[in-house]
């Protein structure tokens, strides 16, 4: 059967190849930057309607969109995280409103206007409910910073459990990609 001693030299090769398992294989490749974008987007997200404030959980990748049941706008929601909060729920729960506010002012790209005035400070996405414990007219910039950094989109508790999947492949792609 075996007439030629090269040909048995490949079979114990194949064999001693497909016993010890090929280098790479069974192991699946990590995910592309594309496909981590893809799923970041997919993540479902809480929207607030402007007229009404009704929840809309929706992908993330909808931006702002037009609600096909109430027929309203529908912007991401952002939460403040101000433990001082008046807004803050009786559960604890954070303050969602969306930016910029509905019939508010549009947000500009003033970088230190001379006075801040609440319309300016609105459109720039704080909370409009610790807007009103604020005193704006002698608020240092380290505050009003502060104050800007207690706002930040607001997280669905699902989507805090896929993100750390998320997370765990952009690690994963990482670390493969160091091998290389």
């Amino acid at each position: 059967m075996w007439t030629a001693p090269w040909l048995k030299c490949i079979a114990a090769g194949c064999v001693i190849l497909f016993a010890a398992g090929l280098p790479g294989c069974g192991e699946d490749p990590p995910p592309s930057r594309d496909d981590i974008f893809n799923k970041q987007m997919e993540l479902p997200t809480l929207y607030l309607t402007t007229q009404t404030g009704q929840h809309v959980i929706a992908p993330a990748s909808k931006g702002v969109f037009v609600d096909e049941k109430s027929g309203e706008v529908c912007w991401p929601a952002q939460a403040c995280h101000n433990p001082d909060c008046p807004g803050v729920g009786i559960d604890g729960e954070p303050h969602l409103f969306i930016v910029p506010l509905p019939g508010g002012p549009k947000p500009t790209r003033q970088a230190a206007p001379d006075k801040v005035t609440t319309d300016h400070v609105n459109g720039q996405g704080h909370c409009p409910q610790c807007l009103k414990i604020r005193r704006l007219d002698n608020e240092t910039p380290q505050l009003r910073q502060q104050y800007g950094n207690f706002v930040r989109p607001h997280v669905l508790p699902e989507a805090a459990e896929q993100m750390k999947e998320i997370e765990a492949a952009r690690k994963a792609r990482l670390e493969a990609k160091k091998k290389r």
